[in-house]
């Protein structure tokens, strides 16, 4: 499998919704299908006080998507978001994970993360080689538009 896996945008205000689109591709070594069936964020962090981030998914998250060998879906996941306060300025990180299965019924989980950063918050330490596991399943970065935030010229 290939996912995109970390979409970042900066300067992201305090709060707003966001949308972005990733893309999973079949590499399986097995010709056979997968299907993907649902993306539910799983948590908001940092959990630092006086305010937390959160966040909200819109819609389902339930569905079934055949996605065949050598071939590829798009998903489009949107909500809503509120940054946390921390030392080093605002910021929250949505944890999504796709869940899916093979044709024999095998699961499997592919971790998304947003991460959202205000106004001169630093994003040094975020990866952006696409780290993943080894072997089959690859992963790589992509970026993210909070609907109504961040212009194409303020993400890295």
């Amino acid at each position: 499998m290939h996912w995109d896996s970390s979409f970042l945008c900066q300067d992201a205000p305090s709060s707003g919704s966001y949308q972005f689109t990733f893309t999973v591709t079949n590499l399986s070594g097995v010709n056979q299908p997968v299907v993907i069936e649902s993306i539910p964020l799983r948590r908001a962090t940092p959990r630092s006080h006086p305010r937390a981030a959160s966040g909200t998914i819109n819609g389902t998250s339930r569905f079934q998507t055949t996605i065949d060998p050598l071939q590829s879906a798009s998903f489009t996941v949107t909500g809503n978001y509120q940054q946390a306060i921390t030392s080093e300025g605002e910021k929250a990180k949505l944890h999504f994970q796709v869940r899916g299965r093979d044709v024999m019924f095998r699961r499997f989980q592919l971790g998304v993360n947003a991460h959202l950063r205000g106004p001169r918050s630093p994003t040094d330490h975020l990866r952006r080689d696409g780290a993943g596991p080894e072997g089959p399943v690859t992963s790589m970065m992509s970026r993210a538009l909070p609907r109504g935030g961040c212009s194409p010229d303020s993400v890295p």
